[in-house]
Formats: structure tokens, C-alpha cells, sequence
């Protein structure tokens, strides 16, 4: 007599399926006279979407001549609405983040041209990272004008 057994495969359950995605964004703005600043926004499987460990607001302002960036989120209390890194949890298959960025010059009150760049680590989950029409995991920069003391704001829509 032949004996044929047959495997039956364990069950696995949909939490065991999701990937713990763990990406950044590093986002940098540069005008035209050298002036800079950066602010960084990403998901990682222990973030909240609300003030955690990987959170950080922005520093104060400096005197005049600068470019300044951060990531706003209205609904965290003061510091926090103003973050320099922002870190949601992942995996989702939606969310946005909310980029700003101030052009003060040194003195007078004419716009700059600052190129907007950034470099991804990790593996995200997401298709599309979009940004002023232009896919962040396709790209990687965009020129716009900015005017002097007017804040432009940037909406970064993460989709699967």
C-alpha cells in the first residue's frame, strides 16, 4: 500500500502580510543666492500620526536672508504644528503632508527662484508621491518663484 500525504498550509492572517514600510523623504529648498533649508517627512510601522518619539519641530527663525521650510500640521499643539521631521505610520494606502516654504530676503522685497529637491530612503508603499504635478518617486526636482515674506504652500499626496 502507498501512502500519500498531503501538506495542508497554515493560515496566514492579513497582519502577517503587511510589510512594515519604514521610508523618509528629505525635502530641500535652494535659492538662487545659496540660501537653503530642508525639512523631512515619512512613515514608519511604530509612528503615530500624531507627536511620537521621530517627530521634531522647527527651530526658531533666523534673522533676515534665509529660506525656510517645515512641514505644518494644524491639528498637533504649538511646537509641534510647525515640524522639521514628520513621521506617520505605515502602511496606508492615502495620506498627505503639508509642506511650506518662506522666502525673507536680506533686505528689499523681490522673489527668488528656489529649486526644490529631495532624495528618498527605505521602501515605501506608495505609487505616486506627488508634489506641484511632479511624482516624487519619478523625479527629482522642480523650480519655482517664491515671494519675499508670502509663504507657498505645497500639498505632497502619497497614493498606492
Amino acid at each position: 500500500m502507498v501512502s500519500s500525504a498531503v501538506a495542508v498550509p497554515p493560515q496566514v492572517s492579513l497582519k502577517h502580510k503587511l510589510v512594515p514600510f519604514n521610508w523618509e523623504m528629505r525635502v530641500e529648498g535652494h535659492e538662487t543666492g545659496g540660501r537653503w533649508d530642508y525639512a523631512v517627512f515619512g512613515e514608519k510601522p511604530d509612528a503615530s500620526d500624531g507627536v511620537d518619539r521621530y517627530d521634531a519641530p522647527k527651530c526658531p527663525s533666523p534673522p533676515n536672508g534665509y529660506v525656510r521650510m517645515y512641514l505644518f500640521h494644524p491639528g498637533l499643539q504649538y511646537p509641534f504644528e510647525y515640524l522639521w521631521y514628520e513621521y506617520r505610520q505605515s502602511p496606508k494606502t492615502h495620506d498627505s503632508f503639508t509642506l511650506v516654504v518662506w522666502w525673507v530676503p536680506q533686505s528689499g522685497n523681490n522673489p527668488t527662484d528656489i529649486t526644490i529637491s529631495w532624495e528618498q530612503t527605505g521602501i515605501t508603499e506608495y505609487r505616486y508621491i506627488m508634489i506641484n504635478e511632479v511624482n516624487m518617486l519619478k523625479s527629482e526636482s522642480f523650480i519655482f518663484t517664491c515671494e519675499a515674506f508670502i509663504p507657498t504652500v505645497f500639498e505632497i499626496i502619497c497614493h498606492r
